[in-house]
């Protein structure tokens, strides 16, 4: 009984590792000391990446293009033909999830990437132009609905 146990405790937890849906909240932290906090969802490589401040704007990334939409105006929503590399390759980094290293070199990204038992703690992005670190919090592996990562309309969703 006691194996038994220990091997459906196992993959529950090693199912929460390599579940394909995860949400957390995060802080970015600069150089110069400024934050901006939010969240994010990530289910089947498509990403809402979402500012709480209401000044700021929420990214989409679905079917391989990024979208923005500022977050007052939410309807109006803009492609972004030449977006950055750097968000398709770190959801590739977590869909390796937790087989990933340390350290990445990105076409002009450093990253560096801390883990807890769970998941990734912290991501380190360095450039010429940008030094940031962006704290992950409040992780969680349930199932997302397809309708919060989508748009007309980008439907509230409120993190847990």
């Amino acid at each position: 009984m006691k194996k038994l146990s220990f091997i459906i405790v196992f993959c529950i937890f090693y199912n929460s590792l390599n579940a394909k849906s995860v949400s957390c909240e995060f802080e970015e932290v600069y150089q110069n000391g400024e934050t901006q906090q939010g969240f994010f969802l990530l289910k089947n490589n498509q990403l809402r990446y979402e500012y709480y401040n209401n000044s700021l704007y929420t990214l989409l990334y679905l079917n391989e293009k990024m979208f923005i939409a500022n977050n007052s105006e939410k309807n109006n929503i803009q492609l972004i033909q030449d977006h950055d590399v750097l968000i398709p390759e770190l959801i590739e980094i977590y869909s390796k999830f937790p087989n990933i290293k340390s350290k990445y070199k990105l076409k002009n990204y450093d990253i560096k990437i801390e883990k807890n038992k769970n998941f990734i703690k912290r991501l380190v992005i360095k450039s010429n132009d940008l030094n940031l670190s962006i704290y992950l919090i409040n992780c969680n592996f349930n199932s997302i609905e397809k309708k919060y990562l989508n748009f007309n309309p980008i439907l509230p969703y409120v993190f847990n």
